[in-house]
């Protein structure tokens, strides 16, 4: 399942490509008001249950994303919008499909772009977007279309937002091998058996939220997003092992499920100075998966143009009824899975943000604008069975004031 460098540097270019067209557009566009974001995320963990080996093993794994957010104001009611990223990483844990260290499959990239328009009626208090997604890696292609609506009411206190998206996903390799036979892929050792029929995956969400202005110092909002899935929802390249037969086989899971989020999100102002944000949500499957998350950010205004908020999030999940550990499962058994993210755990992140915003902006030059603000943020993910993370996240926001 090796990809060629080629077509990664292939990748690269194009989002290369990408972003100095659009960057150009930013510097020499006089007409259209112009905004854009580059955000570049960094992200490695390290664990002892790789879903590839059965549930033991390496999860070592390294991210690199960069992308670009572009937003061009077409006119005072419409706007274009454009992203598009690279995300590259490198897993031990994929290496294990082929039990080669070091190998190409340890490598891979994926590239991702959205284009869409948004149109706002001032006087309706309403907006419609809609837009297309595309993204492509060496085992997996996904074509998204989806809109939006959101309803403005008395003065936008209150604001009712709607939105849907489908994804249709190929899970075969070799788009990005010249000449090769488009194929899911299994353990090196199990090849030479379908041991899949299917390879398509869809995926259908609604989004409805409900957001209330309480008062001038507080805002309250409530949410759900139903997604269903179909197709493929098992990993092909994941090896399950039994506890009464010495033959292992590749992940089984049913070509269904049906998720369910409820949350809610309160802001409180409490002053000029402190900010509380507060975060629930429960979710619910049907494969017997729930959910609870808590989470609690603080944003402390030191200076008016620089803010520090720390952050803390605690979730707990039970599992799904088809997961065992590695050599637990009957072979008898219709669907089985060994990986720890559809396992019982809980899981705390917690870390630091810095947001810089001066009021005439970081380096802004009068004509074509410039460096308006940038953020970081960086966190620590501490799983119960072992699954420890890193990552830094940052978003360096252009424009004109």
């Amino acid at each position: 399942m090796e990809k060629p460098e080629e077509a990664v540097a292939a990748i690269k270019d194009v989002l290369l490509l990408i972003f100095f067209v659009f960057s150009s557009l930013f510097v020499c566009g006089q007409e259209q008001k112009v905004d854009a974001k580059f955000l570049y995320n960094y992200y490695e963990q390290d664990g002892n249950n790789s879903p590839v080996t059965g549930g033991i093993g390496t999860e070592e794994l390294s991210f690199h994303g960069p992308s670009i957010v572009v937003n061009v104001a077409i006119d005072s009611a419409s706007t274009f919008h454009f992203d598009g990223g690279v995300d590259v990483y490198s897993s031990a844990s994929t290496d294990n499909i082929d039990f080669n260290v070091s190998s190409a499959s340890a490598k891979d990239a994926r590239t991702h772009v959205r284009l869409g328009m948004s149109h706002y009626n001032e006087k309706k208090e309403q907006t419609i977007a809609y837009h297309g997604s595309f993204s492509i890696e060496s085992d997996y292609t996904s074509f998204g279309f989806g809109g939006s609506y959101a309803k403005g009411f008395y003065n936008y206190n209150t604001v009712l937002s709607i939105a849907a998206q489908i994804y249709l996903d190929d899970c075969r390799w070799g788009r990005l091998s010249s000449g090769e036979e488009l194929r899911l892929i299994y353990p090196e050792e199990m090849r030479g058996f379908d041991w899949e029929d299917e390879y398509l995956r869809q995926t259908y969400s609604l989004s409805v939220s409900v957001a209330q202005l309480v008062s001038k110092r507080m805002n309250v909002s409530l949410f759900t997003n139903p997604t269903l899935q179909n197709g493929l929802l098992a990993t092909t390249f994941h090896r399950i092992y039994f506890s009464d037969v010495s033959q292992h086989r590749v992940e089984r899971l049913p070509y269904n499920r049906f998720k369910l989020p409820i949350g809610l999100r309160v802001n409180y102002f409490a002053g000029n100075k402190f900010v509380f944000r507060g975060y629930y949500r429960f979710y619910a499957d049907n494969w017997d998966v729930n959910a609870h998350s808590l989470e609690l950010e603080i944003p402390y205004k030191v200076t008016p143009f620089f803010s520090v908020y720390p952050f803390y999030r605690f979730y707990i999940q039970s599992a799904t009824k088809y997961f065992n550990p590695y050599g637990e499962h009957l072979s008898n058994q219709e669907f089985y899975t060994s990986d720890y993210d559809l396992s019982q755990f809980t899981s705390l992140k917690y870390g630091m943000g810095l947001n810089f915003y001066p009021v005439n902006g970081i380096w802004v030059n009068k004509n074509s604008g410039g460096l308006l603000s940038m953020e970081l943020r960086g966190g620590v993910f501490n799983r119960s069975n072992g699954l420890n993370a890193f990552y830094i996240a940052s978003v360096f926001n252009f424009g004109s004031n």
